[in-house]
Parts: structure tokens; C-alpha cells; sequence
């Protein structure tokens, strides 16, 4: 019961998510901070499409990707989201 109580705490609500964008992720943050350093404008193209329009190996690769340490990376590791990848 302490568990789930910890988890139900800790962990961000998502809810939100289910009818309404998000205006930016940490991971958008991240490259505008990276562009910033390199002296570039950040630039964001971004393109909202219905989760039904978005390919189920691309879904389950970044599900196989998320492991422990997701919340403490903010996010998937990009090795091992490489690594799940396979040609069709």
C-alpha cells in the first residue's frame, strides 16, 4: 500500500495529456538549449498528430526503451531506443 501511495505522489499526472498538447517537452528544451550554445536560434517544427496516425513498432520501441532510470533521465535513453530499432 505504501508503494502504490509513493507512486500515486511521485509520479506526474498525465491526464492533462489525454485532450490537450503540451505548449513543450524536456526534450524540445533540450535542443533549443543546445542550439542556443551553438550560437543558432532554436527552431521548433512541430507537427500534433492522433496516436492512432503513429506507427505501432515506433510505439513499442519507445515502450521497450523506457526503463528504470526513465525518470531519472528524463526521458528514453537513445541507445537503447537505437538498439530496439530493426528494418521492416
Amino acid at each position: 500500500m505504501r508503494v502504490l501511495a509513493y507512486l500515486f505522489l511521485t509520479l506526474p499526472d498525465v491526464r492533462p495529456l489525454r485532450g490537450t498538447n503540451p505548449p513543450t517537452t524536456a526534450f524540445i528544451e533540450l535542443r533549443a538549449r543546445e542550439a542556443r550554445a551553438r550560437g543558432q536560434r532554436p527552431r521548433r517544427v512541430q507537427s500534433w498528430v492522433p496516436y492512432a496516425r503513429i506507427s505501432p513498432m515506433l510505439t513499442k520501441a519507445v515502450l521497450v526503451t523506457e526503463d528504470d532510470a526513465f525518470w531519472s533521465t528524463r526521458g528514453s535513453t537513445s541507445s537503447r531506443f537505437a538498439s530496439r530499432l530493426r528494418p521492416i
